[in-house]
């Protein structure tokens, strides 16, 4: 992606200029920025939903094993985080 923003704004890999001076000279937002809002709005269009919606019902669902979201695979082992 960052190939097609230099491209466009002609700027060479022979220029060193870094990256994200790239992405501001592009005025594009970062990768991360965008999937966030694109989440948060996802959510609050599913808050809106009707209750009885399988959208809505999703985010109060509760494994019958009692499982939470998040953690990683030292959690499922049982053991603590090691960072």
């Amino acid at each position: 992606m960052i190939d097609v923003f230099r491209s466009t704004l002609g700027i060479s890999w022979r220029d060193h200029i870094t990256n994200d001076e790239v992405m501001a000279r592009s005025e594009q937002m970062e990768l991360h920025d965008t999937v966030a809002t694109r989440r948060r709005r996802l959510v609050g269009h599913i808050l809106r939903l009707p209750t009885t919606r399988p959208a809505s019902l999703a985010l109060e669902w509760i494994p019958e094993d009692g499982r939470t979201t998040g953690g990683g695979l030292e959690d499922q082992r049982g053991h603590g985080k090691t960072h």
